[in-house]
């Protein structure tokens, strides 16, 4: 299916990069990002398989060591997104990648950063059922593997992900509303700010 294409960004040594994705299926991704923003190849072949796609019918789960687009990116990537819904859920430890959370998601509806041991909730505003969880984490290891820099929690967070979907326990650290630029903080359950 062409859908389903692997993009894992090289350097000219041919050494991997510390940024990969790949499509599940034919509307939902998955992304692993190191601590660096994504290299410029890998970046555009990623926005160049969005543009095909409509996008609002799209879910991307995101782990992420801390690496995230730069400034750059992100507004390649909002020109790409033109203000639509893209269900996009980013598991993080780091306070930095919240922020970009947060600014991705005043241009462009759908984002929400989730901890690790949430990252089922994460899967699910994401698109994916609880059914297919463990072909998730299949995935998600194997793309680990090809990566030159590994995410440290990211074994630990699969093996006991505490929040499956149907119980709505998940609790995204930083949420975005779709219906406008209204930014709700959770943390241990206690609300932040508007």
């Amino acid at each position: 299916m062409s859908a389903w294409r692997v993009a894992r960004s090289m350097t000219p040594l041919g050494t991997l990069m510390e940024f990969a994705f790949e499509f599940l299926d034919s509307r939902r991704i998955l992304m692993l990002h190191g601590e660096e923003a994504p290299p410029a190849a890998g970046w555009a072949d990623y926005l160049q398989q969005l543009s095909e796609k409509d996008v609002s019918t799209l879910g991307l789960l995101v782990f992420t060591n801390g690496g995230a687009p730069d400034p750059a990116q992100r507004h390649e990537l909002n020109q790409v997104l033109a203000g639509r819904y893209f269900a996009r859920a980013i598991v993080h430890k780091s306070a930095v990648v919240r922020g970009v959370v947060a600014a991705v998601g005043w241009f462009a509806p759908g984002v929400a950063a989730f901890r690790p041991d949430s990252w089922h909730a994460a899967a699910a505003h994401a698109g994916m059922v609880e059914g297919e969880l463990a072909r998730v984490a299949r995935a998600v290891r194997r793309l680990h593997t090809s990566m030159s820099t590994q995410i440290p929690w990211l074994d630990e967070a699969l093996d006991g992900g505490a929040c499956p979907p149907s119980t709505g326990l998940g609790r995204p650290l930083a949420q975005v509303g779709v219906a406008g630029p209204r930014v709700t903080i959770t943390k241990a359950g206690e609300r932040v700010g508007p």
